[in-house]
Parts: C-alpha cells; structure tokens; sequence
C-alpha cells in the first residue's frame, strides 16, 4: 500500500498515463501480487530465493514485468551498493528514491511503502515510458529482500504493481535457507555445531566462532572496495558492531570456488575481535555464499596486521561445503 506522499513522488519517476494494463491475482515465494496475464518467460520458485517474470505478446521490449527475492539476515538500512547489486538494472542506474526508516511512526516523505515497508526506487535517468524502474525492500516478516520491477512501454506501473503487493502473511516467520555444511574433517578438532537459524549455522571452539550463510541468487561484489563497503551488514548479521574491514583479497575459497577474503576488526559486547570473511560463487548450485570467522586478538603479535591467520582459526572457512559431500 502506497501513502499519499509517496505516490506524489513516485508518479514523477513513472511513465505518462497510458491505458492500465489489467493485473491477475498471481502466488510467487509465498507472496501475493497481481501480474499481467502475460506468458511466463522464466521463474524459480522457492521461498528461501526465486524470481518470476512475465513478458508481453509482442517481446520484451513493450513490457515486461517481474518479481524477485532470496533470503537475507541482514537487518537495518540496505547500503546503496546492496540496492543496486540486487536490483541489477545494469549500468546507469541509481538509488532515485532512498529506503528510510519510521520516525515516530511515520515514513519520511517521498518514500514508498509496500505492504507496511520502506522500499527504495531503483531505476536509470531516462524518462521514457519503457524506462526500467525497481522497487527493492526488506521483508523483516520473511527476512527476504524483495525487488518488483518493470520496463516497456506497456508495462503497468510501479504504482499500479505495488499496490496489490503482499510480501507476509500474518504468521509467517523468517523463511529458511540453504545453509551449507561444515565438513568435520576439515575443520579441525574442538569445533562443534552451537546454533542453526533460518538463514545461518555458527560452530563454535573455545573462544571463537564460525558461521556460514544462507545462499543468494545476487552475484557477489564485482571487487574489493564494494565487498569491504558491504562487510558491515554481514558483521552485524554475526551479531557484531563496529565492523570495520582492514584489508582484502581474492583467494580459493571452499571447494576451489574462487572467492574475495576480507579481513577486519569488529566488538562483541563491547570486546575487540578479528574476523575473516570468504565470499564465493558456486557454479554447481549457482549461489552465492558468505562465511565469516571472528575471535579474540591472538595474545602473540596481536598489533601486526600482516599475519596470514588473522583471526588465529582462518583456516575454518574453508570446510563450508556448498555442494555435494
């Protein structure tokens, strides 16, 4: 549902009035929405991460129109490198209307609400009626992220798309992902499982701890400057503040997926830890993956920032296992 504010600010991003295209009640991840009884070009449908699209009779180019999520634990005010990672809209486009938070209860003006969340506008400066726009928002209800898109001449509004928009239901929970496991082998002795959740499993040894994230449809960071702007969010997903990267590289990850290793400081109750993250694409499940280690600065040459083992239990990382045994 849109506010009054917000549909003033978003009817100046959409295209010209045009004879509304009818929508049909459609079910997609668990969520309902209306969609134009146009064909089905692709769609994957799972809860934990699928997408939808259809596309008009005559081609893409007079419309087209989709619907998009994959589970998240990240929480808070998406950065705008995560909007335009998952929005993909390719080059050129931008954050045209920025997600924002309640304040006393109220969005701030101009932004858009679907279904009682802030999403923010995503699109290119082209005024063009087949102008590609997104909506992308986080479902804290699911803990997804969303995108709702469209382009072409024919294709309905975001407006009239967003209005039947229904990312939850009254009791749905945080949907769950899949988590790779940890092969025992590889990662060493004293490592035991502590806790699974919808979207993470962490291991623990003495005063260290391994987790492993759900994976994602969204491509990983095409380099090390946006990864590192990014290692805040995942930080703060291992229930960590103050998330700070020192330093990054490309490395083997899990499996021999080629991965970006980062490497940074972060709180725990207000101690200073290490962490080590490794973020990878698997071409056999054709996901993208995140694990992370953090653990108490190693008493030994604690202040040399060049140690290849930056959290003393680097080595861990690489016994996620996101595909076959």
């Amino acid at each position: 549902m849109l506010g009054g504010a917000a549909l003033g600010a978003l009817s100046l991003l959409l295209p010209a009035c045009k004879p509304k295209t009818e929508l049909i009640p459609a079910l997609a991840g668990g969520m309902r929405l209306g969609l134009p009884d146009w064909k089905v070009r692709s769609g994957e449908d799972e809860l934990a991460a699928g997408f939808v699209e259809r596309v008009h009779e005559r081609g893409a180019e007079w419309g087209r129109v989709g619907l998009a999520w994959e589970v998240d634990p990240r929480v808070g005010v998406p950065k705008d490198e995560l909007l335009l990672r998952f929005a993909a809209l390719g080059a050129g486009a931008h954050v045209m209307v920025p997600w924002s938070p309640r304040v006393d209860g109220h969005l701030a003006r101009g932004t858009t609400e679907i279904h009682g969340h802030g999403a923010s506008l995503v699109g290119v400066d082209d005024v063009a009626p087949e102008a590609i726009r997104a909506l992308v928002w986080r479902c804290d209800k699911t803990g997804r992220l969303v995108r709702l898109y469209r382009a072409g001449r024919f294709a309905p509004t975001l407006e009239d798309l967003a209005a039947d928009m229904h990312c939850h239901g009254l009791r749905d929970r945080p949907v769950n992902g899949e988590v790779p496991n940890a092969a025992v082998t590889a990662m060493g002795e004293g490592w035991y499982l502590a806790k699974r959740n919808p979207a993470s499993a962490s291991y623990l040894k003495s005063d260290a701890v391994f987790t492993v994230f759900a994976g994602q449809m969204t491509l990983p960071p095409d380099d090390l400057v946006e990864a590192a702007h990014l290692a805040a969010g995942w930080c703060q997903a291992e229930g960590l503040t103050d998330g700070e990267t020192r330093s990054g590289e490309r490395a083997a990850g899990p499996q021999s997926h080629p991965a970006l290793r980062l490497r940074g400081t972060a709180k725990l109750d207000g101690k200073d830890v290490r962490w080590t993250s490794l973020q990878w694409r698997c071409v056999v499940k054709k996901r993208t993956f995140l694990g992370i280690v953090f653990a108490q600065p190693p008493a030994v040459a604690k202040d040399r920032e060049d140690q290849a083992d930056w959290t003393s239990r680097d080595a861990v990382l690489l016994a996620a296992r996101c595909h076959g045994s």
